[in-house]
């Protein structure tokens, strides 16, 4: 007997070993099994670490079916670890302290984890749910006023780069007509001058002489006359050619370089660059990339609160059923790459007997900076209220902007809203050392003007601070904003040494030059001009010198017969 009572004392410690062993697998079997039960659609739990002498559990990656649609998953957690204590007179579980890390609402399953009797209604796309349809075509109507507002503005430029064409046009000719004016006034005075007057009066005395003797007399004057003449043609020679380099040297001078550089930098640099409606278009560009996404959030809260309802009416009927109450729940939330952590106090699994409100406070600090968020939650109304403050938050973290956002800093705050059916949300954004990926941002613009486009994506690369307000209610489906990126987009628009200004100046430069050209043709021909004109007045002078040589030679040559026949005729 005594041999037998060692051998059944034995199984019996090997079978209470092996039980507790196993125990983490059986509670997790247990688990499941009543969860199930309670849940009315399947849970699904990774593992356990169950300690019955600590009274202290811990279950990791647990998925609740929702009742709505069986291949989602009504709330998820990654870990849920707590200290408890079971009344079983009271159907109740009581948990003093508890600890979630990580959840989520609606998560998708990969099996359906619906039960007999279970209703199954799949929720709303919001792909299936038309945004407004004005959208498009106000953002269309947008898009084509700022492609209108620089085309205006391309043609005020044409219309100036004329100006300053003209403007440049009439200054050389002016410089030409001074040159002009200069030369007719000094063949005037040559002409007019007292060398040629006393020329033609000499000429003249001699001319009207009767008597050979008389011409004689005056061989000293008409060597004089000859000795003038041929001084003043070699010096209207020097005239000529001075006048030919004069004209040169001008048509040479900086002065007469037909250039608008300066004048095209000036107009635009003193111009102003003023694109209308850009907070409009960033709002009409905002509902287009993320109102679906937004409105994805809605439904899933809607699905939330919906389920909630379900259970909660079901709860009401319910009897005989057991409580898991936590007295004091420490939750870790992950919000914009900060982890948050806080309280939660008194919380029942039967949904229907929370009715009071159930506030929380997480907090958390990374990188020298603080996070906050605190609110409450009723889940009898429902409702509720969130408000989220973070120092200092990296745009990289906010993942639904990363196609548009490559990097940069955010002081942010937001509130919102929650009701039955809807959410609002307001916050702020104060943007620092942001990079904008604009070639994304535009591909969503549907800009129909190639230079447009490539004009504004240097652009977007230059906006690097900012200060946004923005929101979103549910009702009317519309993101909305409010910034100073339009005022920090005209500064930079109308930088001087920023790429759309160096942009038209180029532009108009390279628009300027057939007309350059046109412009600098009638220049030569008028240069042209003057210099015929001017050499054909001196030759007419240098003409009229040589036949007054001729003429001086003639009367010398004749007089010296005359002479010599009236001196026969005498003797």
């Amino acid at each position: 007997m005594k041999k037998i009572g060692m051998g059944v004392l034995g199984a019996f410690v090997i079978l209470l070993g092996g039980a507790y062993l196993s125990k983490d697998l059986i509670v997790k079997y247990i688990l499941e099994e009543k969860l199930t039960e309670l849940n009315k659609g399947k849970v699904d739990i990774g593992s356990v670490d169950f300690s019955p002498f600590s009274k202290r559990i811990v279950v990791k990656d647990i998925d609740f079916t929702s009742q709505r649609d069986g291949m989602k998953n009504f709330v998820t957690i990654g870990e849920f670890n707590a200290d408890y204590d079971v009344y079983i007179s009271d159907k109740k579980v009581l948990i003093s302290e508890a600890h979630i890390i990580k959840f989520d609402f609606l998560t998708d399953r990969k099996t359906d984890g619906s039960i007999d009797g279970n209703f199954n209604k799949k929720p709303l796309d919001a792909y299936q749910v038309v945004i407004p349809a004005d959208t498009e075509e106000s953002k269309n109507k947008i898009v084509k006023n700022i492609e209108s507002s620089y085309l205006d503005q391309i043609r005020i430029n044409d219309l100036s780069l004329n100006n300053i064409l003209k403007s440049e046009y009439e200054k050389n000719n002016s410089l030409l007509d001074e040159k002009k004016n200069y030369w007719e006034t000094r063949i005037k005075e040559i002409e007019n001058g007292v060398e040629f007057k006393e020329i033609r009066k000499n000429l003249k005395k001699v001319s009207n002489l009767k008597n050979p003797l008389d011409i004689f007399k005056m061989d000293r004057e008409v060597k004089e006359i000859l000795q003038s003449a041929k001084a003043l043609n070699e010096k209207l020679s020097v005239e000529k050619e001075q006048m030919k380099l004069d004209l040169q040297d001008m048509k040479n001078s900086p002065e007469m370089k037909f250039s608008v550089d300066n004048g095209i930098e000036k107009f635009v640099k003193n111009g102003e660059i003023v694109i209308k409606d850009l907070d409009t278009l960033i709002n009409i560009y905002l509902n287009q990339v993320y109102e679906k996404k937004m409105y994805e959030l809605v439904m899933k809260y809607r699905e939330v609160v919906k389920e909630l309802e379900l259970r909660k009416e079901e709860d009401k009927k319910a009897v005989n059923k057991w409580e898991l109450y936590i007295e004091e729940l420490d939750i870790t939330s992950d919000t914009y790459g900060f982890m948050l952590n806080g309280e939660v106090h008194n919380i029942s699994s039967r949904i229907s007997r929370n009715t009071e409100n159930i506030s929380f406070m997480l907090t958390g600090d990374k990188n020298q900076s603080h996070g906050k968020m605190d609110g409450y939650v009723n889940l009898d109304v429902p409702e509720g209220y969130i408000n989220i403050d973070i120092q200092k938050v990296d745009l990289d973290e906010l993942k639904e902007f990363n196609d548009y956002i490559n990097g940069g800093t955010a002081a942010m705050t937001q509130k919102t809203i929650l009701s039955k059916e809807d959410i609002i949300i307001s916050g702020n954004l104060n943007i620092n050392n942001m990079n904008l990926n604009g070639r994304s941002i535009v591909d969503t613009m549907n800009l129909r003007m190639p230079l447009l486009k490539e004009m504004i994506i240097p652009l977007l690369s230059e906006v690097k601070n900012g200060k946004i307000s923005y929101g979103y209610d549910s009702q009317t489906r519309r993101v909305y904003v409010k910034s100073n990126l339009s005022k920090e987009i005209t500064r930079i628009l109308n930088s001087n040494n920023g790429y759309w200004k160096k942009k038209i100046s180029e532009d108009l430069k390279k628009a300027s030059e057939s007309e350059i050209l046109k412009y600098e043709e009638l220049l030569r021909n008028k240069e042209e001009e003057i210099r015929k004109i001017s050499e054909e007045n001196l030759n007419i002078q240098i003409g009229e010198l040589e036949k007054i040589d001729e003429q001086i030679k003639f009367l010398k040559s004749k007089n010296k017969k005359d002479i010599l026949n009236e001196l026969f005729q005498r003797f």
